[in-house]
């Protein structure tokens, strides 16, 4: 993709295989996200929710733990290490929620 996001490339990617692609327009910094709210609403069993680049850390625990409670997977593009599909990147991901359970994140 060259040196710079494209996130219509990425989307577009993304849209062969997703049977629904959210575009969250509001900052990661508002807990009030409209179309994080309608993922996580319509979020299923099975599913694999793929984003570009998590913001927050303490944030993105959080989601990826109530992704979990559905019983579905996560995985970030730009950042391997957050990647519940593989046994890696559930590793990873434990280590960083109790990091953050210390509160040093």
């Amino acid at each position: 993709m060259g040196g710079r996001f494209n996130e219509d490339r990425v989307c577009e990617g993304l849209d062969r295989r997703s049977t629904a692609v959210f575009r969250e327009k509001v900052s990661g910094a508002y807990r009030d996200r409209p179309e994080l709210n309608r993922m996580l609403d319509q979020l299923r069993e099975g599913d694999i929710v793929t984003v570009w680049k998590p913001r927050s850390t303490r944030n993105l625990l959080e989601i990826v733990e109530t992704i979990n409670q559905v019983g579905a997977r996560f995985q970030s593009i730009s950042e391997p290490w957050a990647d519940t599909t593989t046994h890696a990147g559930k590793m990873i991901m434990t280590i960083f929620a109790g990091i953050a359970d210390l509160n040093v994140i």
